[in-house]
């Protein structure tokens, strides 16, 4: 008997503003806004015995509206791509169907795009096939259709895309598409494309990472489904406590016919093998590239060392697991005492933004409840912007960058997990992973515009030939202005509140609650960009365990707009460790309430002690032959010492 299921791989539309030609260009002009969240998802009918969902993706939770569509035709296409390891699996398999979630008006309460056009492709350079559908004109609904000519996969195939487009309305620039908002590395998860004529566009862009899988399907029938699970990553360093039992998470990926709700793991440690048995936070969903963590345990190590250890999962649900991809590597070192760490959490949002509202409820809820996260927020086309080349790739606001590598809605965060602010979950379950870095940072004025960052850090493992710097960002509290261009745009006036009382309050009856809201205090804005990237040569490219590497570098106040800084008692200095691709190792952050302007400018030089730091802004403790900057109190003057 022949089995069938549903591979479902959501796609999102781009939140780029289309020109006349649409493209997916960045630019300092293009809004982009995050719809509200979903309505919760009726789930899909249940298919005859033997079939199943197979999906790419999770739920739909959120919407992208895909605005400034201008004058003639605009068709959008959206895609998916197999793997050629899911496609050798599903070799004589049938394509018989597929599934559409309609997409939304700006309301929430109806769908004006009706015509679809389905497709696949083997390059996407041309339809191959095509089939068209009308969606259906509830939001949300599940449009499940059949091909009227099946495709059966070779398995010999080095790509297939499967998708489908449409056009959009002239009259109807306000709509949503659904995705399901979690991003992945996996690139073919998503693909965007548009074209102002019938012709195929000419260009595609992935999306999968920004924004998350379509909430679209195809089902499959055939015998061949496959079934695995690989390391999706692997950290640098895995650090143990000493003494102590312990347990590290590994991200995975797995594809899967049917859920998985075990993984064993083996390793070797201290000259011992070690079977486990993974723990997972839940049952891990069927379908393509689910990525999950695996909760590893570790026993007690008596003395501290370092080693390179493989890792293999040798079992899924019971099952052998023969695959590439199952086997990796990481340095794990049993240490002393395991270094805390933060996450930096850095949110994008301006104030034409409707739904960027919910970001500033987020980051409020944060400062109180949380005040030991680490935040920092940049504004858009706002008076408060300071710039748009942002370290962390997005493409709508609001948006939020955990460490710089994981995009997410800055309220509802992956939306995986039970916490009032669902972003809170994710922040905690970064936190929760063990880095070797521990970061420090201080403070000094060096004159009353001048505000030294000190940062310190040390790595309790060490390290050769690696490149890693410091980077540094100066946020300040008590920001506010009288102008309309200060006004926050909020869309939620028109929506019962629901949510956590810092966001209830700009929905109706709130306090906030209207279309433009004036007065607002915005907090944990970035004023400097001075060292935000990272500055070369902070860290040196060897380093001995515990060996500390001290570095400070200068805020320049008079270069900020006074707007910026209305309070010099209401700054915050962050540092971080980034890696070479950009991504945050840990970070600490120190608060800035001791400006005395007639004690600042006091400062005596004649009493100050001196410091000499390199020309890469590192302390030197015993400065030989070279140049130096040499600073006492509020003066710095670059010294040659023979």
């Amino acid at each position: 008997m022949k089995k069938a299921f549903l591979l479902s791989v959501a796609l999102a539309a781009t939140c780029t503003a289309f020109a006349a030609n649409p493209t997916l260009a960045k630019d300092d002009a293009v809004k982009f806004e995050m719809g509200p969240k979903a309505p919760t998802m009726k789930k899909a009918p249940t298919r005859a015995s033997g079939s199943f969902d197979f999906s790419y993706a999770g739920e739909v939770y959120t919407l992208t509206k895909l605005n400034g569509v201008t004058g003639g035709l605009t068709r959008v296409y959206l895609t998916f791509e197999l793997s050629s390891e899911d496609i050798k699996g599903l070799a004589g398999d049938k394509v018989t169907g597929f599934t559409v979630c309609s997409p939304s008006n700006q309301n929430m309460n109806g769908n004006t795009i009706t015509e679809g056009r389905f497709f696949y492709s083997h390059d996407l350079s041309k339809e191959e096939y095509t089939q068209d559908f009308t969606i259906s004109k509830i939001p949300f609904d599940l449009n499940q259709i059949s091909i009227d000519e099946p495709y059966t996969i070779t398995g010999e195939e080095e790509s297939i895309y499967f998708g489908y487009s449409f056009v959009v309305p002239k009259a109807d620039n306000m709509f949503y598409l659904p995705y399901d908002g979690v991003t992945t590395p996996n690139v073919g998860a998503g693909y965007f494309g548009a074209s102002n004529t019938e012709a195929f566009p000419t260009e595609f862009v992935s999306f999968a990472g920004e924004l998350g899988a379509l909430c679209m399907s195809i089902t499959l029938e055939g015998n061949n489904f496959p079934f695995y699970a690989k390391f999706a990553s692997m950290p640098d360093v895995i650090c143990l406590p000493l003494r102590k039992n312990s347990t590290f998470p590994l991200t995975l990926c797995a594809t899967s016919e049917t859920p998985i709700k075990s993984v064993e793991m083996e390793y070797t440690l201290g000259g011992k093998t070690y079977v486990t048995n993974c723990g997972l936070t839940e049952e891990v969903p069927a379908g393509a590239s689910v990525y999950f963590d695996a909760i590893v345990g570790f026993q007690a190590q008596k003395e501290k060392f370092s080693e390179m250890v493989n890792f293999k999962i040798t079992k899924i649900n019971g099952i052998p697991n023969d695959v590439a991809g199952a086997e990796a590597e990481a340095k794990v070192a049993v240490v002393k005492e395991v270094p805390v760490h933060q996450t930096l959490i850095e949110e994008f949002t301006g104030t034409w933004c409707g739904y960027c509202t919910r970001g500033y409820a987020a980051l409020e809820y944060i400062k109180e409840n949380y005040p030991e996260f680490v935040v920092a927020a940049y504004h858009n086309n706002d008076p408060m912007q300071v710039t748009t080349n942002y370290p962390a790739s997005i493409s709508s606001f609001p948006s939020a960058a955990l460490n710089r590598g994981v995009v997410v809605d800055p309220y509802y965060g992956t939306q995986t997990s039970n916490y009032e602010v669902p972003i809170v979950g994710d922040i905690k379950t970064l936190n929760s992973v063990v880095t070797p870095w521990v970061v420090k940072v201080d403070h000094e004025w060096e004159s009353e515009n001048v505000l030294v960052a000190k940062a310190n850090v040390t790595n309790v493992v060490g390290f050769e030939d690696k490149k890693y710097k410091i980077a540094y960002i100066l946020v300040a509290d008590g920001l506010s202005g009288t102008t309309r261009s200060w006004f926050q745009s909020n869309n939620y006036a028109t929506q019962q509140p629901q949510f956590i009382p810092q966001l209830n309050a700009f929905c109706r009856g709130g306090e906030y609650g209207k279309s433009s809201v004036s007065g607002l205090i915005f907090n944990d804005v970035v004023v400097s960009t001075t060292g935000i990237y990272g500055i070369d040569g902070s860290i040196p490219t060897s380093l001995a365990a515990d060996e500390m590497v001290e570095h400070s570098i200068s805020f320049d106040l008079s270069k900020i707009s006074n707007s910026l800084i209305p309070d010099k008692n209401k700054l915050r200095v962050i540092a971080a460790v980034v890696d070479q691709s950009g991504n945050v190792l840990n970070c600490a952050k120190n608060e800035v309430n001791d400006f005395d302007a007639t004690s600042v400018a006091g400062i005596s030089v004649e009493n100050a002690p001196v410091e000499y730091y390199n020309l890469n802004g590192m302390k030197v403790a015993n400065p030989s032959i070279g140049i130096f900057i040499r600073r006492q109190g509020n003066t710095s003057t670059k010294v040659v010492i023979p």
